[in-house]
C-alpha cells in the first residue's frame, strides 16, 4: 500500500482539527483520496480510512499508552507506528506494521511490512500489534536490524567470532563456512534461508563441492554432514536473536547418519602389523612412536601431547590427558595447541612390557641428545629441539614409511606385505586385535576413549561375525555335557508351576532351585550360573578353575 500524504506539522494539526472532510494525495495513484479526519485522543495524530492496495484499508497507530488509532499526516510527526490491515486477492484479512527506522545520519524513514521474517503474512492483528512491539522496543534500545537486509553470510561471521569451543574445532566451523556455505548461500537473505534452500545446497555439496586439487568432484556424505551440523546451529541462534522465528534447517534434507557412516576401515592384521613394526625398528626415527599408537590405540594428537610425567613406567600405564591440534587461521598461517582430549575426559592405559620396555630406551636416547628432553616436563614424542611434532606431517611420515616398507620388502621377496593403511588405522588394528580375541567390548572403549561402547560396536561391526561365532561356540561349549555347566534338570514336570527344579544342584546355581519349571530355559540357567559366580560368595567349582 503507497503512503498517503496530506498536511504535516501545525498546519496540518490545524487543517485536520475537529471532525471534517480533507482531502490526501496517493503517491502511487496519483490521485486525491476523500478521507474524513477525527482527532485521536493523548497524541496529535489523526485517524482516517482510505481505499488502497488490494483491497480496503485501515491505518491505525499504536500509541504509547497502547491506544490504536487511524493515523493521518507527516510520518515524522507520528509517534510509534502504525498496524495495516488489509485484503488479500482470495478476500481474507492479513495485516501489516509500519514504523520509522533511524538511519545513520539521525533522520528516520518510514517501513512499511507486510510479512514477517519468514515471509509470512500477520494473519491477526494482534500478532501485528506484538510485532510491531518488538520492534519499536528495539529501535528504543538502538538494537533494531532490519532482518530483511541482512545476509546469511553477514550473520554467519558474526556468529562465528562469538563461538566457545576448541580452537581447532573454530577453525573447522570457519574453514567450512569461508569455502563451502558463504559462496553458496552467504549471499542470500536470512530471512529467505528455506529448508528447500538448504536441502539443494546439500545436494550441490554431493555433487560438486570440493575445493581443492579434486576441485569439481562431489563432498562425501560425511562431510556434507558435518556442515549441516554448523548450519542449524548458527540458524538456532539467530532464533534466539529474533532474526527469524524458527529454524530452516529443521525442515532440510540432509545426509541421514547411516548415508554419512565412516567407510569401512581396513586395519592390518596381527602379523602385518608385526612385519611392519619390525622392519621399522632398523629403518625409522620414529618406530617408538608408531609402535605405542599400535599398542595403545590413542589418536594421533594424544601421544603428540604425552609428556615424560604422564607415563609410569613402574606401573605400566600412560595417562592420556591433553591432545595436540593444529590449528589453521583464516588468511594464513597455523598453530599447534594443547587442548582436551575428544571426549573431552582423561583417562589411564595400561601398557604391555614390550611398550614399556621401548620407552624405557626412547627416554634415554632423547636425554642423551639434550638432558632436557627426558626431563618429566619434555614431550615424549618430539623434535631435535623438543617441540610438538607437526600432527600434520606426523601422518605423512607414517604413509612413506609403510610404502618405503613395502617396496624394501617386496625387493627382499616378501609376499604378504602390509597395504596401505592411514595412521588412524593403526588404532583401528589395535581394536579390531583386541575385539577378534575376545576381549569384553567395555575394555576395548575404555582404552579407546570411546563416550559409549556403543561407538566401539558401531565403529568395528565388521568384528562382530567373528565375535558372534566365537559366542556360539563358547555357549555350545557351557552347555555340553562334561562341561561344568552342567544343565540336565531332573525331577522337572512340564507345565507343572509348582514343581522346583534342581538345576545344576546346589553347588552350581542354587539361585535357581526355586524356579518353576514351565519358566525354566537352558539359557536362563546359563545366565544365573554366571550371576552367581560373580556374587560376593562364589560357587564351590569356582576354585577349581
Amino acid at each position: 500500500m503507497a503512503p498517503l500524504v496530506g498536511p504535516s506539522g501545525r498546519a496540518g494539526r490545524q487543517a485536520c482539527s475537529g471532525h471534517s472532510v480533507g482531502k490526501l494525495t496517493d503517491r502511487a495513484a496519483g490521485k486525491e483520496v476523500t478521507v474524513s479526519v477525527t482527532p485521536t485522543r493523548q497524541h496529535s495524530g489523526y485517524r482516517f480510512a482510505h481505499v488502497g492496495g488490494r483491497g480496503p484499508v485501515r491505518s491505525r497507530s499504536l500509541e504509547p499508552d497502547g491506544h490504536r488509532g487511524d493515523l493521518v499526516g507527516d510520518p515524522q510527526e507520528r509517534p510509534g507506528g502504525g498496524i495495516l490491515e488489509f485484503k488479500n486477492s482470495n478476500g481474507a484479512v492479513r495485516y501489516g506494521i509500519k514504523f520509522l527506522r533511524p538511519l545513520a545520519d539521525a533522520s528516520k524513514k518510514q517501513v512499511l511490512r507486510r510479512r514477517d521474517e519468514n515471509d509470512q503474512r500477520w494473519k491477526t492483528g494482534r500478532a501485528a500489534q506484538a510485532a510491531l512491539r518488538d520492534v519499536l522496543g528495539k529501535i528504543e534500545r538502538d538494537e533494531y536490524v532490519d532482518p530483511a537486509k541482512v545476509t546469511f553470510g553477514a550473520y554467519l561471521d558474526e556468529w562465528a567470532k562469538g563461538l566457545r569451543l576448541a580452537p581447532s574445532t573454530t577453525s573447522s566451523y570457519e574453514k567450512n563456512i569461508r569455502l563451502h556455505i558463504e559462496p553458496n548461500l552467504g549471499a542470500v537473505p536470512l530471512s529467505k534461508i528455506t529448508g528447500t534452500k538448504l536441502s539443494a545446497f546439500y545436494r550441490k555439496l554431493e555433487t560438486d563441492g570440493r575445493r581443492d586439487h579434486r576441485a569439481g568432484q562431489g563432498l562425501s556424505a560425511r562431510s556434507v554432514r558435518y556442515i549441516h551440523t554448523i548450519i542449524p546451529k548458527a540458524l538456532d541462534a539467530a532464533v534466539n536473536d529474533d532474526m527469524i522465528s524458527r529454524n530452516p534447517a529443521d525442515r532440510a534434507n540432509p545426509p541421514t547418519a547411516k548415508q554419512a557412516k565412516a567407510p569401512e576401515i581396513h586395519p592390518w592384521s596381527p602379523e602385518r602389523l608385526r612385519t611392519f613394526l619390525d622392519w621399522s625398528r632398523e629403518n625409522s626415527d620414529l618406530h617408538a612412536a608408531w609402535f605405542t599408537l599400535a599398542t595403545t590405540g590413542v589418536r594421533r594428537g594424544e601421544p603428540l601431547a604425552l609428556r615424560w610425567r604422564d607415563v609410569d613406567l613402574d606401573a605400566r600405564t600412560m595417562a592420556v590427558r591433553p591432545s595436540a591440534t593444529l590449528v589453521k587461521f583464516k588468511g594464513g598461517g597455523e598453530q599447534i595447541t594443547e587442548g582436551p582430549t575428544k571426549t573431552n575426559k582423561a583417562r589411564v592405559v595400561d601398557l604391555d612390557d614390550d611398550t614399556v620396555a621401548l620407552l624405557q630406551a626412547h627416554r634415554r636416547e632423547r636425554a642423551n641428545l639434550a638432558l632436557q628432553l627426558g626431563r618429566d616436563d619434555a614431550l615424549v614424542f618430539a623434535d631435535q629441539e623438543g617441540e610438538h611434532l607437526h600432527p600434520e606431517r606426523f601422518s605423512r611420515t607414517f604413509r612413506s614409511t609403510v610404502t618405503w616398507c613395502r617396496k624394501r620388502l617386496g625387493k627382499l621377496g616378501h609376499v604378504d606385505l602390509p597395504p596401505m593403511i592411514r595412521l588412524h588405522d593403526l588404532r583401528h588394528t589395535h581394536a579390531t586385535v583386541l575385539l577378534r580375541i575376545g576381549t569384553n567390548p567395555k575394555i576395548v572403549s575404555e582404552r579407546l576413549g570411546h563416550a559409549s561402547v556403543t561407538i566401539t560396536l558401531d565403529t568395528y561391526s565388521h568384528v562382530l561375525p567373528t565375535i558372534q561365532r566365537a559366542a556360539v561356540d563358547q555357549f555350545h561349549a557351557a552347555m555340553s555335557a562334561d562341561h561344568k555347566y552342567q544343565t540336565s534338570i531332573s525331577g522337572a514336570v512340564s507345565g507343572d508351576p509348582g514343581v522346583g527344579v534342581e538345576a545344576l544342584t546346589s553347588g552350581v546355581a542354587p539361585n535357581m532351585q526355586n524356579a518353576r519349571a514351565a519358566t525354566v530355559s537352558p539359557l536362563k540357567i546359563t545366565a544365573a550360573a554366571l550371576a552367581w559366580e560373580r556374587s560376593p560368595t562364589p560357587p564351590p567349582w569356582s576354585r577349581d578353575l
